[in-house]
Protein backbone atom coordinates (compact mmCIF):
# COMPACT_ATOMS: atom_id res chain seq x y z
CA UNK A 1 0.00 0.00 0.00
CA UNK A 2 1.41 3.32 -1.12
CA UNK A 3 0.52 6.61 0.55
CA UNK A 4 1.79 10.19 0.52
CA UNK A 5 5.53 10.66 1.13
CA UNK A 6 6.30 6.99 0.38
CA UNK A 7 9.72 6.55 -1.24
CA UNK A 8 9.57 4.20 -4.21
CA UNK A 9 12.13 2.29 -6.26
CA UNK A 10 11.62 2.99 -9.96
CA UNK A 11 11.79 -0.18 -12.07
CA UNK A 12 11.89 1.16 -15.62
CA UNK A 13 14.74 2.43 -17.77
CA UNK A 14 14.00 6.18 -17.73
CA UNK A 15 16.95 7.05 -15.50
CA UNK A 16 15.00 7.63 -12.29
CA UNK A 17 16.14 5.62 -9.26
CA UNK A 18 14.06 6.89 -6.31
CA UNK A 19 10.68 8.68 -6.46
CA UNK A 20 8.37 10.05 -3.76
CA UNK A 21 4.59 9.72 -3.97
CA UNK A 22 2.87 13.11 -3.78
CA UNK A 23 -0.66 12.09 -4.81
CA UNK A 24 -2.68 8.87 -5.09
CA UNK A 25 -4.59 8.93 -8.36
CA UNK A 26 -8.03 7.71 -7.34
CA UNK A 27 -8.30 10.12 -4.41
CA UNK A 28 -8.14 7.52 -1.66
CA UNK A 29 -5.60 7.35 1.13
CA UNK A 30 -3.69 4.31 -0.15
CA UNK A 31 -2.65 3.14 -3.59
CA UNK A 32 -2.59 -0.52 -4.52
CA UNK A 33 -1.35 -2.47 -7.54
CA UNK A 34 -2.73 -0.95 -10.73
CA UNK A 35 -3.43 2.50 -9.27
CA UNK A 36 -2.01 5.64 -10.90
CA UNK A 37 0.01 7.99 -8.69
CA UNK A 38 1.90 11.25 -9.09
CA UNK A 39 5.55 11.22 -8.04
CA UNK A 40 8.49 13.60 -7.78
CA UNK A 41 11.93 12.27 -8.75
CA UNK A 42 14.27 12.29 -5.73
CA UNK A 43 17.30 10.54 -7.24
CA UNK A 44 18.21 9.98 -10.87
CA UNK A 45 21.13 8.63 -12.84
CA UNK A 46 23.45 11.35 -14.09
CA UNK A 47 22.98 12.38 -17.69
CA UNK A 48 26.09 11.59 -19.70
CA UNK A 49 27.84 14.26 -21.75
CA UNK A 50 26.94 12.48 -24.98
CA UNK A 51 23.25 12.58 -24.12
CA UNK A 52 23.15 16.18 -22.87
CA UNK A 53 21.07 18.68 -24.81
CA UNK A 54 24.03 21.05 -25.28
CA UNK A 55 25.95 18.71 -27.57
CA UNK A 56 25.31 18.91 -31.32
CA UNK A 57 24.62 15.19 -31.51
CA UNK A 58 21.70 15.55 -29.09
CA UNK A 59 19.41 16.76 -31.87
CA UNK A 60 19.82 13.44 -33.64
CA UNK A 61 19.66 11.40 -30.41
CA UNK A 62 16.01 10.99 -29.29
CA UNK A 63 17.13 9.27 -26.07
CA UNK A 64 18.63 12.57 -24.86
CA UNK A 65 15.16 14.09 -24.60
CA UNK A 66 13.84 11.18 -22.52
CA UNK A 67 16.25 11.65 -19.60
CA UNK A 68 14.62 12.36 -16.25
CA UNK A 69 16.10 14.90 -13.86
CA UNK A 70 15.82 15.27 -10.09
CA UNK A 71 12.80 17.35 -9.07
CA UNK A 72 10.60 16.56 -12.06
CA UNK A 73 6.97 15.66 -11.38
CA UNK A 74 5.73 12.60 -13.29
CA UNK A 75 2.79 10.24 -13.38
CA UNK A 76 3.44 6.61 -12.43
CA UNK A 77 1.64 3.30 -12.06
CA UNK A 78 2.01 0.93 -9.13
CA UNK A 79 3.08 -2.47 -10.47
CA UNK A 80 4.62 -4.17 -7.42
CA UNK A 81 4.34 -3.81 -3.63
CA UNK A 82 5.53 -5.66 -0.55
CA UNK A 83 1.96 -6.05 0.69
CA UNK A 84 0.30 -9.03 -0.95
CA UNK A 85 -3.04 -8.61 -2.72
CA UNK A 86 -5.88 -11.11 -2.73
CA UNK A 87 -7.58 -11.88 -6.01
CA UNK A 88 -11.29 -12.72 -6.20
CA UNK A 89 -10.50 -16.39 -6.95
CA UNK A 90 -8.64 -16.72 -3.63
CA UNK A 91 -5.03 -16.50 -4.83
CA UNK A 92 -2.59 -14.15 -3.11
CA UNK A 93 -0.27 -12.09 -5.33
CA UNK A 94 2.71 -10.25 -3.90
Amino acid sequence: MIQLKTLLNVIDNTGAIIAECIRVGHGGRYGRIGDPITVVIKKARPISQTASTTSPSAASNPAAKLQIRKGEVKKALIVRTRKEMRRPDGFWVS
